[in-house]
């Protein structure tokens, strides 16, 4: 069965793996999942500059 969820590109919906394999698996281990949610970000920061900037200003007070 563990083949089948590799198959299926979401190893991670394995019910007999443990939390912390999850984890590791779905945001450290599948190159393709992390690609998706990089290109999620890179999409929302192109529609949202204004807050991109906002975001940038507040991080670059706490860093002050």
């Amino acid at each position: 069965m563990a083949a089948w969820y590799e198959a299926s590109g979401k190893p991670w919906n394995n019910p007999r793996i443990t939390e912390a394999e999850r984890y590791r698996l779905k945001y450290n281990g599948c190159a393709k999942y992390r690609a998706s949610q990089q290109a999620k970000v890179r999409t929302w920061k192109q529609a949202n500059p204004a807050k991109v900037a906002a975001q940038r200003a507040r991080h670059m007070e706490r860093r002050a």
